[in-house]
């Protein structure tokens, strides 16, 4: 019975347009829309109007759901994404930091070192020897 309640509440914030996480699917939609965007071009320059111009929304709002959605802000998510392309451009290749920088969205590689050991806790070069 428990199983059977459970669905028909799934179902009936399908019908109803809500999400299970609780935001509605327009929402959800910006939410993968959002994801998309970074992914496809973290490398490059991206502002809070940038990301406005993309998904036509707001982005104070966009900030604030998908904060609840993913814990972090979106800037924060696009560090990390930055990061961990870094992470992997450093260990596959022989690339200088001031190569794979502008690779991964950064403009200054001394600015990409500096996000980088408070990512990680340790400096792109010693990653890269490990």
């Amino acid at each position: 019975i428990e199983i059977l309640v459970e669905l028909s509440n799934v179902f009936a914030r399908s019908v109803l347009g809500e999400s299970i996480f609780g935001i509605s699917t327009n929402a959800n939609k910006k939410m993968q829309l959002l994801l998309s965007y970074l992914h496809s071009s973290y490398h490059k320059k991206i502002t809070g109007e940038s990301i406005e111009n993309a998904l036509e929304t707001n982005f104070d709002y966009l900030n604030r759901l998908f904060k609840k959605c993913m814990g972090i802000t979106i800037f924060q998510y696009l560090n990390t994404l930055r990061i961990n392309r870094a992470k992997e451009l450093l260990v596959a290749t022989d690339m200088k930091l001031y190569e794979i920088a502008p690779l991964v969205g950064f403009k200054d590689e001394f600015y990409f070192s500096k996000l980088f050991k408070k990512y990680t806790g340790v400096s792109p070069s010693s990653y890269a020897k490990l």
